[in-house]
């Protein structure tokens, strides 16, 4: 769908918000793979309501976050706070598909592949519904979704801006995708050291999680960097340019897997589709980047042009 709404942008000689595709595409995977159905954004060509709601919520769940007595203040405020009535109504929205999931889990369920809400529900389930348990189910299903989805479209925002931006990278990354046969083969692409080399790489300059998750010392206290942190103090950090253990390099936490193929098939099947190029001043998406919990861009477009054509004075021709 991603591939085939790009393609569009590019018959019609138009230029393709990125920032909006990409996410769009996010949503649409992770409402599938949290819920068992799509939020059909891409498809519609528009935000579901749901999810607008969600990214107003966000975008002061973000700068609150290294103050969390802050935050349950201001839960109990939320009739003054338009962002916080709006978490509220995503965790609302949450605990409906979560019921709605528990009464439509059958025998089905045990012969297909069943998808996250599944999981979280089978347990419960088993020793009978509580309202505690609702509340962390509706809670998990919004992590999985935020976590899902606005890490996997800062990433490919920066990344796709990057290769626009850079057309050797580019036109390397290319001929190396020429060699595989299938690009929907997450197999084969993990094998693409050049693939991955590029994923890897805009992990490392624009981490999704701008100022990493946050900590608590130990009730003795640690010693941080020759300076003692007394106990059950919350540190937070940012994420250093250039992380020279390997181990300290884990993006995407849990869920590394599913991130990362998702980042190899989109840039994989665009790629090999398409040629790119920025638009006006592109740059200035980095600008305006937030930290929302998750890092949020600014506005980007970016050109497509299919690999197949080239312009002429008569139109465009096939190749």
């Amino acid at each position: 769908m991603l591939e085939e709404q790009v393609a569009a942008d590019v018959a019609a000689g138009r230029s393709t918000p990125v920032d909006v595709v990409f996410s769009w595409f996010s949503f649409d995977v992770m409402g599938d793979f949290v819920f068992g159905t799509s939020f059909d954004m891409l498809r519609d060509r528009r935000w579901h309501s749901v999810i607008l709601t969600l990214r107003e919520a966000l975008g002061l769940l973000g700068p609150l976050t290294p103050l969390p007595w802050l935050v349950h203040f201001g839960f109990n405020m939320a009739g003054f706070f338009p962002s916080i009535r709006n978490w509220f109504a995503m965790i609302a929205w949450c605990r409906q598909q979560m019921e709605k999931r528990a009464k439509s889990m059958g025998e089905k369920d045990s012969t297909s592949d069943p998808d996250v809400s599944y999981s979280l529900l089978d347990e419960a389930r088993k020793k009978g519904f509580t309202e505690t348990d609702w509340n962390w189910l509706s809670g998990d299903a919004v992590l999985a979704i935020v976590a899902g989805s606005d890490t996997v479209t800062s990433t490919l925002i920066c990344l796709f801006y990057r290769l626009a931006t850079n057309p050797t990278v580019a036109e390397c990354l290319y001929a190396e995708l020429a060699t595989v046969d299938d690009c929907t083969d997450d197999i084969a692409l993990q094998q693409l050291p050049y693939l991955n080399g590029v994923v890897n790489e805009t992990l490392r300059l624009h981490p999704a999680l701008l100022t990493g998750g946050m900590r608590k010392t130990p009730k003795e206290g640690a010693v941080i960097c020759g300076r003692f942190v007394p106990g059950e103090i919350t540190v937070v950090a940012p994420r250093p340019e250039m992380v020279r253990c390997k181990k300290g390099f884990k993006p995407f936490g849990t869920g590394r897997t599913l991130g990362l193929a998702e980042l190899r098939l989109v840039t994989a099947s665009l790629v090999r589709r398409f040629r790119l190029e920025p638009v006006g001043g592109a740059s200035s998406f980095l600008d305006e980047m937030r930290d929302c919990f998750v890092a949020r861009t600014g506005p980007l477009e970016l050109r497509f042009r299919d690999r197949a054509f080239v312009g002429s004075s008569s139109g465009v021709v096939a190749l």
